[in-house]
């Protein structure tokens, strides 16, 4: 007796060799049947005696391929066909729910062979890959993925790559990237002016130009680079001026492990997220005699690294005939200042002119940009700074049911969000919305996961700052019902949905500056949430901010504000030994608008905090990145690891208001202002200032776990990104008894907040 049983799977499932492993397995269980993408999903149907078809089911779940993910799969019994054989048919395009594309993923082991073995026919084939590697999500136009709907859709395959794609048995068997240099992409090397230089191997020169002290614009798989000599400071110079980059910090790539341990502190955790197929950059600990670059990272005691992931990058490494691996080279993305990253020949060739010496252009079309993904490693855990190339449109899995609900995120470091069932789905990192082409890409960003994961929102949540991009985004042009969310209240939401909470939590959450709900600027909140409600519980102390937002990139305002908070009349005779690279008439008007109040809103940033201390402590008095000042002041304390030491700590005052914890910080600033009049270590007093700061936070979050009775607090925002803060508070929030959950999946700043936005929505358009 014969059965046959109809499968239908969703999740990760096309783009990553699904259906060559169901061929390969229902060979081996004998089988018949078919299997074929669907624009939903992969669909599969079975048929033999019982035997043979439960041998199959029970070894389907371990041969999905390595980066396959199923997120729901369907089983029904179908009439017996009594057909023989099994074959992969054509894809089908439905209507309704749609499938999920898959990331790009770096070039794997089997490719990297061929692409350093003279004798095969892809040696040095810069567009090597297979079903387990390569481009998926920016080659992609729309679904189903196959090669008609990406860029390689204008190379046809020759007779050998056709053949590798119509054999089952071969890795590459329905590979919709394949191709070899007979057929497929090819690679040239021009000047800075768009004329193509005569070399039998562009990759070799582009090498070469790179050793000798070059600058170069590679054409990558989600956009361009702009590659140095890391070793070479001279060429690290020249970079610095061409962008326009005083000292923010530069991306690394190592060759191999080995050199990227030559470059930095790495425990296991970090060697499995550098070799990952996902490639990120990976933020640790620099080392000593790394042989990098003093402008590398300037000021900075940490250093982001990543590992090539295209054979582009490879081949930069190796010259022809030489295994050696070259050194590390800058690999910082290429666009001008507040621009997204460039993606076509002329685009980079127009925008890049200024940067670069020379191009390493190719013709196979970027369909959509996505910039590195960035995490930090921070002994043995981490948490992700940008989640973008490599992770990107993976979706988040939730603990319950969403109506479809799209979140615009922040101002900064904005990443859209889209929601339905029991998926999310962030975007790549667009960016900061500070210029027309930004808020332009953030908007394309919406429009190409919309098409890609088939979700059609009934509501949007955006920031309840109405000024931002994406707001107005919201209200003016989405044409749906909206839900302004307060951007702490977001960043909590979103880490509980991660961490698959449903009852109320405490969040506490340390950043820069987000709008409040009593419309002054938030930023170190302690926050009681159950979804779509919140309460503040406690806070920072509210200090004045002279010039509003101004004094993100001009810190010393935020000097001038604290100590007016601390010292209210007597503040003008601590400013001249405190500040003195401000001249002695710019900071007595910006003391006079403070005492005026005149634009000076009050804030309670756990980031202006820092930014006023970094200063007070002569570490940055200008900051020309956001969060210099506070990163110096981390890298202020070296290598340390934390360990809270009494004799270190002041007492920060916790006091009660109208039912509202509120946390002082005047006793440690007065404590640290007498010991640098005393000229103490600064080292030392960085450490004072983290490890008190540290007590003041935990007992804030006792008091409000005492007064709501949670003892579940949730971590996120920004200044998590701090190392020592970090772990420094998930140990000491321990030992009280709370239990803490820092988000690990999305980003932990402002990059995440859109999962909260949607879900809050959704949330709210479910009650009415």
């Amino acid at each position: 007796m014969r059965i046959r049983k109809r499968l239908f799977l969703r999740g990760v499932v096309q783009g990553v060799g699904f259906r060559p492993a169901i061929y390969r397995l229902a060979a081996t269980h004998e089988v018949a049947g078919w299997v074929r993408n669907r624009t939903d999903g992969l669909e599969i149907e079975i048929e033999n005696d019982p035997s043979h078809v439960r041998a199959f089911l029970r070894e389907l779940e371990t041969h999905y391929p390595p980066y396959g993910r199923v997120t729901s799969l369907i089983m029904e019994d179908v009439e017996p066909l009594d057909e023989c054989g099994f074959q992969i048919r054509s894809s089908k395009r439905t209507v309704g729910d749609w499938t999920v594309c898959p990331p790009d993923l770096a070039t794997c082991d089997e490719c990297l062979s061929e692409l350093f073995d003279p004798n095969d026919r892809r040696y040095r084939y810069p567009f090597i890959n297979c079903t387990n590697c390569g481009p998926r999500f920016t080659v992609i136009m729309r679904l189903p993925y196959d090669r008609p709907y990406t860029s390689m859709a204008c190379f046809p395959m020759c007779e050998k790559c056709a053949a590798e794609y119509r054999d089952p048995m071969d890795r590459r068997f329905h590979a919709q990237p394949d191709a070899c240099p007979l057929c497929g992409p090819t690679m040239w090397l021009t000047d800075c002016h768009g004329s193509r230089l005569r070399c039998d191997d562009p990759l070799k020169a582009a090498a070469l130009a790179l050793r000798d002290g070059k600058i170069v614009a590679v054409k990558g798989i989600g956009g361009f680079h702009i590659a140095a000599d890391a070793t070479d400071g001279n060429a690290l110079g020249r970079l610095r001026r061409a962008k326009g980059r005083e000292d923010k910090p530069f991306a690394v790539m190592a060759g191999d492990v080995a050199w990227a341990k030559e470059c930095g502190d790495l425990d296991g955790a970090a060697i499995d997220l550098l070799a990952s197929a996902s490639r990120p950059i990976v933020i640790v600990p620099k080392r000593r005699g790394s042989g990098l670059g003093d402008l590398v990272a300037p000021g900075l005691t940490s250093v982001g690294l990543l590992l090539p992931y295209s054979p582009v990058h490879h081949l930069l490494f190796r010259l022809p005939g030489d295994d050696r691996i070259l050194p590390p080279l800058v690999m910082t993305s290429g666009n001008p200042s507040d621009l997204p990253i460039s993606k076509g020949n002329r685009q980079a060739l127009s925008e890049l002119a200024e940067q670069a010496d020379f191009f390493l252009l190719h013709d196979r079309d970027i369909v959509i940009t996505a910039d590195d993904s960035v995490v930090q490693s921070n002994h043995g855990c981490h948490v992700f700074i940008r989640r973008s190339r490599g992770y990107v449109p993976n979706p988040i899995s939730l603990a319950e049911d969403f109506v479809a609900a799209l979140g615009t995120g922040a101002y900064l470091k904005a990443s859209p969000c889209l929601l339905e069932g029991r998926q999310a789905f962030l975007s790549q990192h667009v960016g900061d919305l500070e210029t027309t082409e930004s808020i332009e890409f953030h908007e394309l960003a919406m429009r190409h996961l919309q098409e890609l994961t088939g979700i059609d929102p009934q509501v949007v949540g955006c920031d309840l700052n109405p000024d931002f991009p994406s707001s107005r985004w919201a209200n003016e042009r989405s044409g749906l019902p909206v839900v302004a969310v307060q951007h702490h209240h977001a960043h909590v939401a979103a880490a509980a949905l991660e961490c698959g909470i449903k009852e109320p939590v405490l969040g506490l959450v340390l950043d820069g500056t987000g709008y409040g709900a009593d419309h002054t600027i938030w930023g170190c909140e302690l926050l009681r949430v159950e979804r779509d409600r919140f309460t503040r519980v406690g806070h920072l102390r509210q200090m004045p901010l002279p010039g509003g937002d101004a004094a993100v990139k001009e810190p010393w305002r935020n000097a001038i504000g604290l100590l007016h908070a601390v010292y209210e009349k007597d503040a003008g005779d601590m400013m001249g030994p405190l500040l003195p690279s401000v001249s002695e008439g710019t900071k007595q008007k910006v003391l006079e608008a403070t005492e005026k109040r005149l634009n000076t809103p009050l804030h309670s940033s756990c980031g202006r905090l820092f930014d006023a201390v970094s200063v007070l402590l002569g570490l940055c008095t200008r900051s020309s990145y956001e969060a210099r000042a506070p990163m110096v002041l981390e890298s202020a304390l070296g290598s340390v690891r934390y360990k809270c030491e009494e004799e270190s700590c002041v007492n920060m005052e916790v006091c009660e208001s109208a039912g509202v914890f509120i946390l002082d910080p005047v006793p440690v600033v007065r404590h640290i202002v007498e010991a640098i009049l005393e000229k103490q270590d600064t080292r030392a007093l960085s450490k004072i200032f983290h490890d008190s700061l540290i007590r003041g936070l935990v007992e804030l979050s006792i008091r409000g776990a005492s007064s709501t009775g949670i003892e579940r607090v949730i971590l996120s925002g920004g200044c998590y990104l701090n190392r020592y803060l970090c772990s420094g508070l998930v140990r000491e929030l321990g030992r009280s008894g709370l239990t803490t959950h820092l988000p690990s999946a999305i980003p932990v700043g402002d990059g995440g907040i859109s999962l909260g936005q949607a879900a809050v929505a959704a949330w709210r358009h479910e009650e009415r």
